[in-house]
């Protein structure tokens, strides 16, 4: 691979579809920690969310090691 490659590869931003879905997964979790706060929910409930929510935490950690390890500086 060339120089010019790596260059163009490396600045390419990440693909729409996956920005959308990290969009949604932002939304999601603002959503769920407004009803929690605001609505009288169950325990289970209220578990249900803390599990979804400890996922999506997951999901933005893997994303921010994506970026970092694919940062070029």
């Amino acid at each position: 691979m060339t120089e010019r490659e790596s260059t163009a590869r490396d600045t390419r931003p990440a693909h729409a579809g996956y920005q959308v879905f990290m969009l949604v997964l932002c939304l999601y979790a603002l959503l769920a920690l407004g009803a929690e706060t605001v609505l009288p929910l169950t325990s289970a409930t209220r578990s249900i969310l803390d599990a979804a929510d400890n996922v999506v935490c997951v999901l933005f950690f893997l994303d921010f090691l994506v970026s970092w390890r694919s940062a070029s500086d």
